[in-house]
């Protein structure tokens, strides 16, 4: 490439050193250096250059590893994961070298990440860091090339040895370029030259095998010849048992043969068999019809039993009405017999009487008359008891000859009455039996409904505790998600508090309200701390930071401080100086010092009670002790008033002894300039962003105690809750389980009752 041909036109660097965003340097006709105050990253760019075109020594990049050169990160951004350079070329002549002269811009790039890879591109294609190196030879501008040359490179190449000297003279005159080649070509001898005794050694080695080698190919001819008469052997033998094996199917063939024969016979015996199966299976089918007839009779026989029973006991009922018959005519038997008794008595009483008669009538004739009728009446009396006695005897016979037929035939029943009697006392045990087992079903059935009471009242209380602890469960889950509604709103409150107060941070830490020389100063001498105590070189910070005061009197405050609120606060005007010297040295800006010792302008007039006038303004005002004095200085002579009316009032009174300032921040200064009006848009409020952060981390830390006390409570509900949902399942399956012994109660006694009522059906019967 010849020299000059081709010209740098643009570098972009994302990422590399101190470049974090995107950064692109346009190189048009007319730029030939890059100036710049102190590390304002002009030895970086030239490290870029030099990076993208292949330089891999972190010492040449001023680095101690070449992942540094990788952005570290910063107060304001975070470090990055990646390092981009990319150089161009304008290639309007198109003298590129071969490959590339058709472009109108060559591009390099390269890129490297973290964990230590790196890519590069030509034109945005993929290629090898060699590729770019010899892209550049002879051209003056490679990684370490005479072209690039940094502080100190000049006394260097004065100081250099011949030889050094001779490298920058010959890559200025482009012999650089065919040295590298020399030096490739030469390595590729020195390659090809122990290739080649490699060879040599390989062919020694070779040598030295070949007789060994010759000898395994003799042996290798007479194993072959070998194989061959085993392959002949082998092949014989095969012959001679495929010949066995042909006999031997021949026979197999013949046995098979009479096999199948054989199985002929087999299935033939097989068909006769079947067929006797058959008439065996039609003799079975006839023995189940003969069966199922004597089936039919055997139920005829159980029918004619089951009558035969039933007359039995028809004949037991005959017998008993018999016996009881039989009892009865016995009765009657007594009382025909005590009737004849009676008439036996009266016919003695009525013989006797004759007899008296016939002794009266011999002795006692003249009474004839007299007797003969008594007689008369007594014979006709007799014969009238007579008569009556036949027909006793007569009606007596009867009766026993009915008495007798009815022994007679209470003889011939008296077996079955007997039998009856067995079976009445069987009959009887039964009933004791079943009446026993009626009672016992009784008590059980007694029990049951007890205990099916007792399961009514365990079951109805049950129910009753699990009404309770779904209700506990309801009441708690109402209340978890009470106090789970109100940690979300205490989160979300904190959350938004946390915000505004790292906003407010950040606007108090920023200082975007201070003047750009302040900023500086306090970045220097505090690190960009809010002072609070004397810091370096006696800076106590900027007295808006220092000053406290109360919400209503901010606007005031600020008013009067105006400008000066932004004032850093130094212990004396010797800091003061060493801190405006150090903004002239930087050139950051300006800045106001006030020492702590200010002196006061004079004091305020007496301004008893006079109307509208609130307090002198350094008596609603907080600061350090140690800096009394410059309030007092700054602030002693000025008096709050109520409004502006009051304080143009005072001030015609008192002239220009003091400074008067309203609430809403509208100012008379001693001279009685007026100053006032609405605060503008966007405008910051030093004292009011302090007093708030103030104000937010008092909340900050209310909040943070109420979200740890609901956070306590939401555990404790939670718990409360699982607790009550493990007591309510408890509940559950102990309802569960007395709703399922319920049931069983109820099924037992229902079974006891149906039970209970076959006893009685069974006993009516018996």
């Amino acid at each position: 490439m010849p020299r000059g041909s081709m010209k740098l036109k643009r570098l972009e660097l994302f990422g590399f050193k101190s470049f974090y965003d995107k950064t692109s340097f346009d190189f048009s006709d007319g730029i030939t250096a890059i100036v710049g105050p102190n590390g304002c990253g002009k030895s970086n760019i030239v490290d870029a250059v030099r990076w993208v075109l292949g330089e891999h020594a972190p010492s040449y990049l001023r680095s101690k590893a070449l992942e540094d050169v990788i952005f570290a990160g910063s107060d304001a951004a975070g470090p990055l994961g990646m390092a981009e350079v990319s150089l161009t070329f304008s290639n309007e002549d198109g003298v590129a070298p071969p490959g590339y002269e058709s472009f109108a811009e060559v591009q390099v790039t390269r890129r490297t990440f973290r964990d230590g890879d790196s890519e590069f591109f030509i034109n945005r294609i993929p290629c090898r860091l060699k590729d770019i190196a010899e892209l550049f030879l002879d051209t003056g501008a490679g990684a370490r090339g005479y072209a690039i040359i940094e502080q100190g490179k000049i006394v260097t190449i004065v100081n250099a040895r011949s030889e050094e000297k001779r490298m920058i003279i010959e890559e200025a005159a482009g012999v650089a370029k065919f040295r590298v080649r020399r030096k490739e070509a030469e390595r590729k001898m020195e390659n090809t030259r122990q290739n080649l005794a490699r060879v040599r050694d390989i062919l020694d080695e070779v040598r030295r095998q070949l007789g060994s080698l010759e000898r395994q190919v003799r042996k290798a001819e007479k194993y072959k010849v070998h194989k061959d008469e085993l392959r002949a052997l082998e092949l014989r033998i095969a012959k001679g048992k495929f010949q066995g094996f042909t006999e031997e199917r021949s026979r197999i063939a013949a046995d098979l043969s009479a096999l199948e024969s054989t199985i002929g016979s087999l299935r033939s015996e097989l068909a006769s068999l079947e067929a006797g199966r058959e008439s065996e299976r039609l003799g079975l089918a006839e023995a189940e019809s003969a069966l199922g007839i004597l089936r039919a009779g055997h139920a005829g026989l159980k029918e004619e039993i089951a009558r035969k029973q039933a007359e039995w006991e028809g004949k037991g009922r005959e017998a008993w009405q018999v016996g009881a018959l039989i009892a009865e005519t016995k009765e009657e038997i007594a009382s025909l017999e005590r009737e004849a008794a009676e008439l036996s008595r009266r016919i003695e009483d009525a013989e006797e009487a004759a007899l008296k008669g016939r002794e009266g009538l011999a002795s006692s004739r003249e009474q004839l008359s007299a007797l003969a009728a008594e007689a008369e009446n007594a014979q006709a009396a007799y014969s009238e008891t007579q008569a009556m006695s036949d027909q006793a005897k007569s009606d007596l016979m009867v009766r026993v000859t009915l008495h007798s037929n009815a022994l007679s035939g209470a003889e011939s029943v008296q077996k079955l009455m007997e039998e009856n009697a067995r079976a009445v006392a069987r009959l009887n045990d039964r009933i004791a039996e079943v009446e026993g087992l009626f009672r016992k079903a009784e008590e059980q059935f007694a029990r049951a409904c007890a205990e099916e009471e007792g399961a009514r009242e365990e079951l109805a209380s049950a129910e009753k505790i699990w009404e309770e602890t779904r209700s506990l469960v309801a009441e708690q889950g109402a209340r978890l998600d009470t106090v789970t509604e109100n940690r979300r709103k205490t989160e979300s409150r904190l959350e938004a508090t946390g915000s505004r107060l790292f906003a407010l941070s950040r606007v108090q830490e920023q200082r975007d309200w201070a003047s750009s020389g302040v900023r500086a100063v306090l970045h220097h001498y505090l690190g960009g701390g809010n002072g609070g105590g004397e810091g370096k070189l006696g800076i106590f910070g900027v007295i808006g930071e220092l000053i406290e005061t109360d919400a209503p009197y901010e606007r005031a405050v600020e008013a009067v401080l105006g400008e000066r609120i932004q004032s850093i606060v130094v212990r004396d005007h010797e800091e003061g100086l060493s801190a405006l010297q150090y903004l002239k040295d930087s050139r950051e800006g300006r800045g106001a010092f006030m020492p702590v010792t200010l002196r006061a302008r004079g004091e305020i007039p007496p301004y008893g009670e006079e109307e509208g006038v609130i307090a002198p303004l350094t008596e609603v005002v907080r600061v350090p002790v140690e800096c009394g004095d410059l309030v007092r200085g700054l602030l002693g002579s000025t008096l709050l008033v109520r409004d502006l009316p009051s304080a143009l009032q005072l001030w015609n009174r008192n002239g220009v002894w003091s400074t008067y300032v309203t609430i809403e921040g509208d100012v008379v200064t001693a001279d009685g300039i007026l100053v006032g009006g609405a605060q503008e848009q966007g405008e910051s409020r030093v004292l009011a962003v302090k007093r708030e952060i103030r104000e937010l981390e008092q909340e900050m830390a209310l909040l943070s105690t109420e979200s740890a006390r609901i956070a306590e409570d939401v555990e404790e509900a939670r718990r409360t809750r699982a607790a009550l949902e493990g007591r309510s399942a408890e509940m559950f399956s102990l309802r569960e389980e007395r709703k399922a012994r319920y049931a069983e109660v109820q099924q037992r006694r229902a079974v006891l009752e149906v039970a209970m009522s076959q006893t009685r059906t069974n006993l009516g019967s018996l």
